[in-house]
């Protein structure tokens, strides 16, 4: 599985299983809001983004290499701000239960055959300001790349 993979995989299970989400998307229309500088038009949102993979070591067998890859994808939540600027009612009320939906759609789910469950990394919170409160939920999930070797003619 690749990261573009994992990503759908994640996208569509928050669709299917956090029904509080109004809307889930990608890096694609989350580009597209900031590009304009505007909300999502449905709140509260969640954008699923790829953030990277890193590889462990290799192991060698007689004709095959495999090496692990961890790819980790965010989960970044979006809710309004509702009569508190600070985003204390916010927090409590719109982020705090949305969190603990996607952890329960997402973590120990495995997302495709070739992939370990995914594994809660860590939680960060990105802004709060008037317009709402984004908080960002990294998840991360381990496969094994195998390549047969390969000689040149």
């Amino acid at each position: 599985m690749s990261g573009a993979d994992l990503v759908d995989s994640v996208t569509t299970r928050l669709r299917a299983e956090v029904t509080d989400l109004r809307s889930v998307e990608g890096a694609a229309e989350l580009s597209e809001l900031l590009g304009k500088k505007i909300m999502p038009a449905r709140l509260p949102a969640a954008f699923v983004l790829p953030l990277g993979d890193d590889a462990g070591g290799d192991a060698y067998a007689t004709g095959l290499m495999s090496q692990q890859v961890t790819e980790t994808v965010a989960v970044l939540v979006i809710d309004k701000v509702s009569g508190d600027a600070r985003g204390g009612k916010s927090w409590s009320r719109g982020i705090v239960p949305l969190k603990h939906s996607v952890f329960d759609a997402l973590h120990n789910w495995k997302p495709g055959e070739s992939n370990d469950p995914l594994q809660y990394r860590r939680g960060r919170l990105v802004a709060v300001n008037a317009a709402g409160v984004f908080y960002q939920l990294d998840f991360q999930s381990a496969w094994y790349l195998r390549t047969e070797t390969r000689q040149e003619a």
